[in-house]
């Protein structure tokens, strides 16, 4: 029996995956609920855990989902040697004796951009130069490119959906007698409009503020007394409205699984809508339960599933509206009520982390709305795209300055960096991330050492590149590539341990390609 550490959750592989090891001879250890033994789950060599788990199978495994924020370089391994080793209890000829417990833990870092996760996204502003503005990224915001040239009107585009990394629809200002929709399926080389003057209904002066596709044939897109859609790729067009809508202006749409749709507007009869439809489209239910009326407009919507959604906004008297339903729409809870401004949109990434942007901060909440952090940011805050509960991108559009620009965080808001420094770009309107990342993740853990020797096995999809790192100083600060192979399911690595002169040793892999 050895011991194994694996790490699985939402960090992803691009970023650090450090294998931390303190080589052992076999042990076996016990486990109690969510902890280790009798050592308190929150902390492990002085690191709090966000969870632990003890997984039994035919080797003692402890299992980590995610780690806590704020390691850089070096500085789990320079904080681990100021807490000593846990010990254990073993068996011996002269009876029970202490033996030290030498660990073999995965630690993520961030230790470099290089290794940040591969993230694909697209932004979308105002006209400028000619051609709406389509921002593109494949590295999680390291780089991004300009797209539509030649291919895009001169238009405003206000709206993105990203199905996937090649899959992308946004929509805008009139052009040409009818709504802008376009769609793109081959990562934005090319963008092609969708729909033509006769096949978007009563479209010639609605400008379409928000999309939401499910899939590369199915698409929504709003506006006012307009709730669009498409199910053969936008070649033609259905106005969904429902009867004593027509001048409703919506702003938000989301489905979670294509069948289940929400929209969200202006005042009707009073107070915010909010419409359901549970077969696509076909019909609608307006939503009026719990505090649907404390809301004048409703500009953005996120759900996670038929049940659980989010809709944020605005009302006359002050502070942002932060609604959140449970069960399916039936009633609708206020989350949130300070603020000046409206809260402009929203991004779910689970029944428990949502991820708000108002006029004046952002907002963030792990438990589902009982509690928030409300980090300070850019006036005017128009649109989020959330794929953890630490890790966001947030675009502006400052209208004193008729910029715009994109946010990204990845501690959970505590900071947030400005991406495409020095480089003045039309005002932004909404983003969107794909979730999972362009690169999948993977696992690495150390099996057992024989003789200096330490057996390291990385599992990951195959058909990609994979490269193991390993640090050549006890510091981890000087990193030499010591494996490459394209198909790492069920293979095993050994490498030269630097166990004997350091006590620990530091790995770390990504998908390369």
């Amino acid at each position: 029996m050895v011991n194994s550490f694996s790490l699985r959750g939402n960090r992803g592989i691009e970023r650090a995956v450090t294998a931390v090891t303190r080589l052992c001879p076999p042990l076996t250890f016990g486990c109690a609920g969510n902890g280790l033994g009798r050592h308190p789950a929150v902390r492990l060599f002085g690191f709090k855990w966000r969870r632990l788990e003890c997984v039994p199978h035919n080797r003692q495994s402890l299992s980590v989902d995610a780690l806590c924020q704020g390691w850089d370089n070096g500085a789990a391994m320079n904080d681990s040697k100021k807490h000593p080793p846990f010990t254990r209890a073993a068996s011996s000829a002269s009876g029970r004796a202490k033996t030290k417990f030498l660990s073999a833990l995965l630690l993520a870092a961030s230790v470099s951009a290089a290794w940040a996760d591969p993230y694909v996204g697209w932004a979308v502003g105002n006209h400028t130069n000619g051609y709406g503005t389509v921002m593109r990224t494949t590295d999680g915001g390291t780089n991004w490119t300009r797209q539509g040239t030649g291919q895009i009107a001169d238009v405003n585009l206000y709206g993105v959906s990203a199905v996937d990394a090649s899959t992308v629809w946004t929509v805008g200002d009139p052009h040409g007698g009818y709504a802008s929709i376009y769609r793109t399926t081959d990562g934005g080389t090319n963008w092609v409009r969708k729909g033509s003057f006769t096949g978007i209904p009563h479209s010639e002066l609605t400008e379409l503020k928000k999309v939401f596709a499910s899939s590369a044939a199915q698409a929504w897109a709003v506006g006012v007394g307009t709730i669009l859609h498409t199910s053969d790729g936008g070649d033609s067009w259905t106005n969904q409205i429902p009867a004593g809508y027509e001048s409703t202006a919506f702003q938000g749409i989301h489905s979670p699984d294509g069948v289940n749709v929400w929209a969200t507007g202006g005042s009707n009869n009073g107070f915010a809508t909010i419409l359901k439809s549970g077969d696509a489209g076909l019909t609608w239910l307006r939503q009026t339960n719990g505090d649907v009326f404390k809301a004048q407009t409703l500009l953005g919507i996120s759900a996670v599933d038929a049940n659980s959604a989010w809709a944020v906004g605005g009302n006359p008297d002050g502070g942002y509206v932060v609604l959140h339903t449970g069960d399916g729409g039936s009633n609708w809870t206020r989350k949130y009520s300070l603020g000046l401004g409206d809260a402009n949109e929203v991004s779910a990434v689970n029944t428990s982390t949502v991820w708000v942007a108002c006029d004046s901060q952002i907002l963030r909440s792990t438990d589902a709305g009982r509690h928030w952090d409300s980090p300070g940011s850019p006036p005017y805050t128009m649109g989020i795209s959330a794929v953890s509960s630490e890790e966001a991108w947030a675009v502006v559009n400052a209208e004193t300055s008729k910029s715009g620009s994109i946010l990204h965080t990845s501690d959970g808001g505590t900071n947030w960096t400005t991406q495409v420094p020095g480089e003045t770009l039309a005002p932004l309107w909404t983003i969107s991330i794909v979730n999972p990342p362009l690169r999948p993740r993977l696992s690495i853990f150390p099996l057992n050492a024989t003789n200096g020797v330490l057996a390291i096995q990385v599992t990951g999809p195959t058909n990609h590149v994979y490269e193991l790192q390993a640090a050549s100083d006890c510091l981890a600060t000087n990193w030499q590539p010591i494996w490459v192979a394209t198909n790492l399911t069920g293979s095993v690595l050994y490498t030269n341990s630097q166990a004997d002169s350091c006590n620990q040793q530091f790995y770390r892999a990504r998908v390369a390609r």
